[in-house]
C-alpha cells in the first residue's frame, strides 16, 4: 500500500516519482537507452556518406535511416517500459535481464504503435513551427500536447497488457481523456525532457564551438538521448500506472500484468526507499 509508484498520482507526484526512479537507477536506465543508440550511431559513423551523391542513393539511405529509427525507438521504449515495471515492483534487474524480457515482450508492437502515435503529434508540431505566427504556433502546440497526452500511454499499454496497437490506442484515449489536463502536462514533461532538451544541448555545444567532427555528431546525439529519454518516458509509464491504480481491483490487475513481464514476485519499494 506504500508503493510510491503504483498508486493514483497528481502530475507533480508523477514528476517527483520519475526523478526518484531515474536517480536511484541511473546507470541501468541510461545503459538501457545507450546500447541501441550506440549501435545506430556507430552505423552512421562507418557508412560512406560521401558516396551518397545521387538522388536515388540518398533516398535509399533516408528510407533505411527511418526504418532503423523506428526499430531503435521500439527496442528502447519497450526496454524502458520493462525496466520501469520491474523497478516499480521492487526488483533490481540487470541489463541483460531487461533486454531478455524486452525481446520476450515482442517489441514489434511497440514499433508500430510508436509510428502511429508519434506521426500526428510530430505533424502538429511541425505545422506550428512552419506557420511563423505566434498565435497559430500556440494553437498547434496545444493540440499536439493534448493529442500526445491521450495517445502516448498506449506505448506502455502495448507492453504491459500485451495489447495490439488498435486496442492499446483505444484504451489509452479512454483512460487519459478523463484526466486530459494531467495527461497533457505529463506529455509536456516528456516532450521537454526527451525532445527539446537534447536539441538545446546540441545547439549549445555547436554555439560553443566544441570541436566535434561530423562523424562523431551521431555518437554525441545518441549519448544525450540515452541520458534524457529514460527520465521523460518513465513519466509516461508512471502516468499509465497511476490511471490503473484507481482502486484495489484495478491495482491488483496491474500488479499481475507487471509481474507477468518478469516472473518472480519482488518486495515492493516504499516511500522510505
Amino acid at each position: 500500500m506504500n508503493n510510491p509508484y503504483l498508486r493514483p498520482m497528481t502530475a507533480g507526484e508523477i514528476f517527483a516519482a520519475s526523478f526518484r526512479m531515474y536517480r536511484d537507477n541511473l546507470t541501468l536506465l541510461v545503459l538501457v537507452g545507450l546500447i541501441p543508440h550506440m549501435v545506430l550511431a556507430l552505423l552512421l559513423m562507418v557508412l560512406p556518406l560521401e558516396a551518397l551523391i545521387t538522388k536515388s542513393a540518398a533516398l535509399v539511405f533516408m528510407g533505411g535511416l527511418i526504418v532503423a529509427l523506428i526499430i531503435l525507438n521500439g527496442l528502447v521504449l519497450t526496454a524502458l517500459t520493462v525496466a520501469t515495471a520491474a523497478l516499480a515492483l521492487g526488483e533490481e534487474p540487470g541489463l541483460l535481464e531487461v533486454f531478455r524480457r524486452t525481446l520476450r515482450a515482442k517489441p514489434g508492437g511497440m514499433m508500430v504503435s510508436f509510428l502511429i502515435v508519434n506521426f500526428p503529434v510530430s505533424l502538429l508540431l511541425l505545422m506550428g513551427l512552419r506557420t511563423g505566427n505566434l498565435v497559430l504556433f500556440v494553437l498547434f502546440l496545444s493540440l499536439a500536447l493534448y493529442l500526445g497526452g491521450l495517445l502516448f500511454p498506449a506505448l506502455a499499454i502495448v507492453v504491459v497488457e500485451r495489447a495490439w496497437f488498435p486496442k492499446a490506442i483505444y484504451r489509452s484515449i479512454s483512460m487519459a481523456r478523463r484526466v486530459w489536463p494531467r495527461a497533457a502536462g505529463v506529455f509536456s514533461f516528456f516532450l521537454l525532457i526527451s525532445g527539446f532538451l537534447p536539441l538545446l544541448l546540441l545547439m549549445l555545444l555547436i554555439e560553443g564551438k566544441v570541436n566535434i567532427s561530423g562523424p562523431f555528431m551521431p555518437l554525441l546525439g545518441g549519448i544525450i538521448s540515452a541520458v534524457t529519454l529514460p527520465l521523460g518516458f518513465i513519466a509516461i509509464t508512471l502516468f499509465y500506472f497511476s490511471l490503473r491504480s484507481a482502486d484495489g481491483e484495478r491495482l491488483a490487475a496491474l500488479r499481475a500484468d507487471l509481474e507477468g513481464l518478469g516472473g518472480a514476485k519482488a518486495v515492493p519499494p516504499t516511500e522510505d526507499g
